[in-house]
């Protein structure tokens, strides 16, 4: 069960540490106040938050790397602990630009293992000397754009005889030849 504290979020081990470091210093009668959450803001102490709650992005835990619950990462650096991995439509989407983003690789690797539910994978369909053609998370318009443009180097124009390719988060996983030479227009054997 995490809690909100003082515009942050904290995991349940640390709330609860939180929670009891402030009761052995206040005074009883905040005490007594503190035992019923109608009666403080989360700006004097922590309160309980839902955990189903979507957020706008991955939430961690507010100690960070000293959290009580922290998540070991594969560098062996670490993280606080992940408090939930219910995303509204907008975290999705952020997901997903910090997933492309790449800036920890680490953290990266991590979220992605988390968050596999909502498409984490990137593709990629590049062509010859068009370019990029495709960048996105949506595993069936991506091999719906490979399969097109399968067809679009078939046929005379900027793309006529160029390669097609498809990555999946930088690996080549597809790769598509012309069968007809663009200079000579003859069937490749």
């Amino acid at each position: 069960m995490p809690f909100i504290f003082q515009a942050d979020c904290y995991c349940d081990s640390c709330g609860k540490a939180i929670k009891n470091r402030i009761l052995a210093e206040c005074f009883p009668e905040d005490a007594a106040r503190f035992q019923d959450e109608h009666q403080y803001d989360s700006g004097e102490f922590p309160k309980w938050m839902d955990s189903d709650e979507e957020s706008d992005g991955p939430c961690h835990c507010g100690s960070h790397k000293d959290c009580l619950e922290a998540e070991t990462l594969s560098d062996g650096s670490k993280i606080g602990a992940l408090l939930s991995t219910n995303l509204t439509s907008d975290g999705v989407e952020y997901l997903r630009e910090m997933l492309v983003e790449n800036i920890s690789p680490p953290v990266t690797e991590f979220w992605k293992g988390q968050f596999s539910a909502y498409g984490t994978i990137r593709y990629d369909i590049v062509v010859g000397n068009v370019g990029r053609v495709y960048s996105g998370f949506d595993r069936r318009e991506a091999e719906n754009k490979f399969e097109s443009y399968t067809a679009y180097v078939e046929t005379p124009g900027r793309g006529y005889g160029e390669t097609v390719v498809m990555f999946e988060d930088g690996e080549l996983t597809d790769e598509y030849f012309p069968t007809v030479d663009f200079i000579t227009g003859e069937d490749i054997v």
